[in-house]
């Protein structure tokens, strides 16, 4: 349990650090009418198409791509693409383009801790960016961190109903994935008191309730240790709804 807080604790720094510790190198790379050297790279490993997904600006991600030099899936020293700059930023114009069909970009691609854009928009709660996501022909609505947590279980953590949704809306889901503690994204829903995020879930097809995880414990154990009574009486009438 403790493991799962510092790991979830830890996710939303890293968010906040692409965001904002590497603003100055990135503004500042290239000076504007400057040509552009595409090996360039600053200390972070950031490339010329990391600093233009970084700051938006997706004209210049649409040039940059048409140089066959660039390397889309081109990872900085931390694993980071530019697509996952897109998504830590919300750039929601640049992903599209980064998500073209001609650009080969990995739309599954994950940085040192095994995230993928999908976990990070998961876990910002972009309902839009989900959904570009979700389109892409390659995508895995089910991966996993080095933790095995999903998208969903971001989403439910967090707890962004609508990002959440959006997820749900795959026919690919696995509503009931587990991590490496056999936690669902419906105990982190009930553990975290999300009532829009539990009546989500389980309203789901297929949503198993009870299911335990390695330490016994169900999504019901969850919402009544830390006393959330709304989710609790969600859990109480889905459960003798469907006959437990």
């Amino acid at each position: 349990m403790k493991d799962f807080l510092e790991k979830f604790s830890s996710f939303k720094p890293k968010v906040i650090f692409l965001v904002h510790a590497r603003r100055h190198l990135l503004q500042d790379m290239w000076a504007p009418h400057t040509t552009i050297n595409m090996a360039e790279r600053n200390r972070y490993g950031d490339t010329p198409l990391h600093v233009a997904a970084f700051k938006g600006d997706w004209q210049q991600v649409k040039v940059l791509l048409q140089d066959k030099a660039v390397d889309v899936n081109a990872s900085n020293n931390y694993g980071d693409t530019p697509i996952h700059y897109s998504v830590a930023q919300e750039q929601l114009e640049v992903l599209k383009v980064l998500l073209a069909p001609s650009t080969g970009v990995d739309v599954n691609a994950v940085d040192q801790d095994s995230y993928a854009p999908l976990h990070y928009a998961s876990y910002i709660g972009h309902v839009k960016m989900i959904q570009v996501l979700l389109d892409h022909v390659n995508i895995n609505v089910n991966i996993v961190d080095k933790h095995a947590n999903t998208p969903l279980h971001y989403a439910a953590f967090s707890g962004h109903a609508s990002a959440l949704k959006a997820l749900l809306s795959s026919k690919l889901i696995d509503v009931n994935s587990k991590n490496q503690h056999a936690n669902t994204p419906l105990y982190y829903a009930a553990w975290q008191g999300h009532v829009e995020a539990v009546q989500a879930l389980v309203a789901t097809t297929g949503i198993e309730l009870m299911v335990k995880n390695k330490y016994g414990h169900t999504p019901f154990d969850a919402a009544n240790g830390d006393r959330h009574s709304e989710c609790l009486e969600l859990l109480y009438h889905a459960v003798h709804k469907k006959g437990h």
